[in-house]
């Protein structure tokens, strides 16, 4: 946002397109903003770099107060950075790095894509450690339930790194997407027995 304080009613977006990358990493090197008012938020680009929008259902994530060396990997080839700010507080801002590669998401885990409408089950991510850059996802629409329950027999992933999340759907089974409104909740590091109601 450029040096010293950032101005109130900022309002700026970046494109980033790295040529030829499956997906960005995105760091930043400095970040305070003021909490809950001033936000950079980080979208997936779903039309040509130069057509580009904030579209809700691509935002992929939103910081606002500080951030400690936050490191991101993102599996699309462009996205877009919105950075917006209210009308009193002024801080120092961000600093953001970013690189492409032509790393691609890993769908290695048994099941992902499905449609599970079975009255119970099991997810997993499979035997063994997890790989690198995976991104799967299962949707579960038991038949005829008015809600679900989601238990955890183990869990454990790299804190603040590498998350479960689950999405209430907003459409359809075959539609659903992981629309930022619809987070219900979100997993890291480690987590005991945890039991969740879904209704």
């Amino acid at each position: 946002d450029g040096p010293g304080d950032y101005p109130n009613y900022a309002n700026c977006s970046w494109v980033i397109a790295p040529e030829n990358a499956a997906s960005i990493t995105l760091s930043f090197r400095r970040f305070s903003t003021e909490i809950d008012y001033d936000f950079v938020r980080v979208y997936a680009c779903q039309a040509a770099p130069a057509q580009c929008q904030p579209m809700p259902g691509a935002l992929i994530a939103s910081y606002t107060g500080s951030v400690n060396s936050k490191q991101q990997w993102i599996p699309v080839p462009a996205i877009l950075v919105t950075f917006t700010s209210a009308s009193s507080v002024r801080l120092s801002g961000f600093e953001a790095v970013y690189s492409g590669s032509d790393i691609r998401p890993v769908a290695a885990c048994p099941g992902s894509g499905s449609i599970l409408t079975a009255p119970n089950g099991t997810i997993t991510d499979g035997p063994g450690d997890y790989p690198n850059y995976a991104n799967c996802s299962w949707v579960i629409a038991p038949e005829n339930a008015a809600s679900i329950t989601l238990s955890f027999r183990r869990f454990s992933t790299e804190i603040d790194y590498d998350f479960v999340r689950v999405y209430a759907c907003q459409a359809a089974p075959a539609q659903c997407q992981p629309m930022p409104g619809a987070l219900l909740a979100s997993y890291t590091g480690s987590v005991s027995s945890k039991q969740q109601w879904i209704p």
